[in-house]
């Protein structure tokens, strides 16, 4: 067997590419499966955005120069909820506007054009060094909900929960925002999209059906919590004094 290049990747990778050229998106991604990976596309940062949520890469190549939500305001909704490595991909090639895209949370910028080898030794070294950084998430687990952030799985009392589509949205961000309260316009996106804008009522509403699946007992919640006018949080309530719960 041939040893791999020293800028070969670690295979297997989930990678979404987010391009709105169609042959730029068709070379990144013919470079990028012959490297082993599996290749998600997204025509602009809305999507993105939404594939992020649902799918959970293990990294993002990610233009700037996007219709709509550009790169770098994807970035930031992006990084409301994910830590996932972000690559920018543009032809811009200021330092200003490597700055700005690094100041965003992107994790590294490549300036068009580029060969298919910088990409390969650029993703790279992203993803092992995100790898070494960030180990995997241990489940949640107070022998009544447990809560598996690999497998993204919830269980209560030892049976699966089923979520619908919006309560996961909901229920992933306030889970993996532990402890910190999320304001109700951060959750109005995070659930709906932008442009949405969520009523209090309808958030409050959506709260409740996710309550009715989690909670030991839903009309005192333990696990959502709310701060009455601002928004809401998941807790352990083990680390609290249950006394100073609010069910809002």
């Amino acid at each position: 067997m041939r040893p791999r290049p020293a800028d070969a990747m670690p295979s297997g990778s989930a990678i979404l590419v987010v391009e709105d050229d169609p042959r730029m998106a068709r070379l990144l991604h013919q470079v990028l499966t012959q490297q082993g990976h599996e290749i998600l596309r997204a025509h602009d940062g809305a999507e993105a955005i939404d594939i992020v949520d649902r799918e959970r890469p293990d990294l993002v190549l990610m233009d700037i120069g996007l219709p709509g939500i550009d790169g770098l305001q994807a970035c930031k909704r992006i990084r409301e909820f994910s830590a996932v490595p972000i690559i920018f991909l543009t032809g811009r090639s200021s330092e200003q506007d490597m700055v700005d895209g690094l100041s965003q949370g992107g994790d590294d910028y490549i300036a068009k054009p580029f060969s298919p080898r910088e990409v390969i030794a650029r993703v790279n070294a992203v993803l092992r060094r995100t790898r070494v950084v960030e180990p995997s998430r241990p489940p949640y687990d107070d022998g009544f909900l447990r809560v598996d952030f690999e497998t993204r799985q919830v269980t209560r009392a030892g049976a699966s929960v089923r979520l619908t589509r919006l309560e996961g949205r909901l229920f992933w961000m306030l889970v993996e925002n532990g402890g910190r309260v999320m304001p109700h316009d951060a959750i109005s996106r995070r659930v709906w999209g932008d442009g949405y804008g969520a009523t209090g009522e309808q958030i409050r509403s959506l709260v409740r059906t996710v309550r009715q699946k989690i909670e030991r007992d839903h009309g005192a919640p333990t696990y959502l919590t709310s701060q009455a006018g601002v928004g809401y949080s998941f807790v352990d309530p083990r680390s609290v004094d249950r006394a100073s719960t609010r069910s809002g």
